[in-house]
């Protein structure tokens, strides 16, 4: 899940996100799935943090820290909601802000 997830995120980063050397721990009990996922970006290994508690996937705290590693480039994961699903976007702050101005665009 974890690998699959930032392969994604990488996907979808407009080339400013492309971690490497991706590989994952998982931890499962009753009540939760935690899978704890390494990989290197900018020569520096780091992690993030996914949770599953059978019903829902927890994925904000990841794409935050996945944000602070980018910052500097001006672009930032931003959530969407479209109905009951969840999506990630990557624009810069003024691609966001504009779609929150000119289509009421909710992050």
């Amino acid at each position: 899940m974890g690998i699959t997830l930032i392969k994604k995120l990488a996907r979808i980063s407009r080339g400013v996100f492309s971690p490497t050397d991706i590989r994952e721990e998982w931890k499962i009990d009753e009540q939760l799935a935690w899978c704890r996922t390494f990989f290197k970006f900018r020569g520096k290994e780091h992690y993030v943090d996914f949770t599953n508690d059978w019903k829902l996937l927890v994925m904000d705290p990841a794409v935050s820290k996945i944000n602070e590693l980018i910052r500097d480039t001006g672009y930032q994961y931003y959530k969407t909601f479209y109905f009951e699903d969840i999506n990630y976007v990557v624009l810069t702050e003024e691609e966001a802000e504009k779609l929150k101005k000119e289509r009421g665009w909710r992050t």
